[in-house]
């Protein structure tokens, strides 16, 4: 046998490993699940509750037995629904402890918070831009005429997202996507909102 046939024999005996080897992983990667955020073109006051409620109950199994480390949440964004508000103040009952921030609220939505925040709990903090035009700092002007109608909420333990491209005052939003835990720390975002969210709340009026 020639030297250039054995070395060819041991060139592909070299390589056979390999090719198993990469086959063996990227047969591992296609079963790998895909976690993207869940988009909807139109969502309701609802679909999120119910995916974030889901979350907090996987967490609660997972820290069975441990000391309770109770959510935050972080929203911006109020609704002409009652609904909604009673959503939060259960969800303070929880010991959840809430900032909601309101861009612009109607006479009804301003009735109904200040009802909300006389009667909730102490976890439950609301402060409201009335005007945004008004506002002086100028960040925080751009932000709070943008949040007018943009709207997210900030939920951590488990870390996880509520994005409303479009929701003016009705009972639907539009464009909505829920980050999930397992995909969180690969969208930016989450971490750009939040001193974006200070900004304004810093700007904003006490309820």
């Amino acid at each position: 046998m020639s030297p250039v046939t054995n070395g060819l024999l041991i060139l592909i005996g070299g390589l056979i490993p390999v090719v198993f080897i990469f086959l063996g992983f990227w047969n591992a990667r296609r079963k790998l699940p895909t976690l993207k955020p869940l988009t909807y073109h139109a969502a309701r006051v609802d679909t999120m509750v119910g995916l974030v409620e889901e979350q907090w109950k996987k967490m609660r199994r997972k820290q069975n037995g441990e000391a309770i480390r109770f959510p935050e949440l972080w929203v911006i964004g109020g609704r002409d629904d009652n609904n909604w508000l009673t959503i939060l103040s259960n969800w303070a009952g929880q010991r959840v402890r809430i900032r909601l921030l309101v861009i612009a609220p109607s006479a009804q939505e301003s009735s109904a918070l200040i009802d909300l925040a006389t009667h909730s709990p102490e976890w439950l903090e609301i402060r409201v831009i009335v005007d945004p035009e008004k506002v002086k700092d100028p960040r925080a002007k751009e932000l709070a005429q943008k949040y007018a109608t943009y709207h997210y909420a900030l939920f951590t333990n488990p870390p996880m997202m509520w994005v409303e491209g479009t929701h003016r005052k009705s009972p639907a939003a539009f464009h909505c996507q829920f980050v999930p835990p397992q995909y969180i720390d690969r969208d930016h975002r989450f971490e750009d909102y939040k001193p974006n969210f200070m900004c304004v709340w810093e700007q904003a009026m006490k309820v």
